[in-house]
């Protein structure tokens, strides 16, 4: 009786430890290229080697992080062409998303996304690199999470970890700040749209968010990987 359990248990380990590391890939933490070494993970999590193993083999079935022929796991780097593919894909789920939720969220929940966003207006005049990826990352997820739509959501996650690690080259001193958009940050006209319940003002918000920041980084990419191109 006891062996169902304790593989229950490794189960319910290995989900937690994958579900933070993709949480902290989604907000940035870690930079392309950058390699998660087994032991170096477990020590961190305070657990055995084994449910991190599993949770690392889960993120890597997943896209999220690579293996080498070595067997070393790592974050993937992209090239321009994936930046663009992974951009397409995020503009037709999130804006299908989008859509879904500003026809069910409620008044609460826009004071919510506005509240967030102010925070990160702040982070952002301060240059505050990862505290601007998480509240992105938090203002995103709680209006897409309105949707009721957790398969979709889902799917935004997995693409949010394939790009996110590269957002952090967007706050570097030598990169123009993508975010001081001259007409205003795409955020406002989000929440303009779901303050008039206007589905097509919404879309428009989340796409032309995706496409700045997304454009803004694949026009750098020369600069982040010279050898790439």
């Amino acid at each position: 009786m006891n062996a169902p359990k304790i593989g229950l248990e490794r189960q319910n380990l290995t989900a937690r430890i994958s579900g933070q590391l993709a949480e902290e890939l989604m907000a940035g933490d870690f930079m392309p290229g950058q390699p998660l070494v087994l032991r170096e993970v477990a020590e961190r999590f305070g657990v055995s080697q084994t449910p991190v193993r599993e949770a690392l083999l889960q993120l890597v079935s997943e896209g999220a992080l690579a293996m080498s022929p070595s067997k070393s796991i790592f974050v993937p780097e992209v090239s321009r062409a994936l930046v663009n593919e992974l951009r397409e894909l995020r503009i037709l789920l999130e804006c299908y998303a989008a859509r879904s939720a500003s026809q069910r969220i409620t008044p609460a929940m826009i004071t919510k996304l506005k509240q967030i966003h102010g925070r990160m207006r702040t982070a952002m005049q301060e240059r505050k690199t990862r505290e601007i990826l998480v509240l992105n990352k938090q203002f995103h997820m709680t209006l897409y999470t309105q949707a009721d739509m957790p398969t979709t959501v889902v799917m935004i996650r997995q693409l949010w970890m394939r790009m996110s690690p590269y957002l952090n080259y967007l706050y570097k001193p030598n990169f123009p700040d993508p975010n001081l958009v001259k007409d205003g940050h795409p955020h406002e006209v989000v929440i303009e749209g779901l303050e008039k319940a206007d589905p097509d003002l919404v879309q428009k918000g989340v796409e032309q968010d995706l496409r700045y920041l997304q454009q803004h980084l694949a026009d750098n990419l020369d600069a982040i990987f010279p050898s790439d191109m």
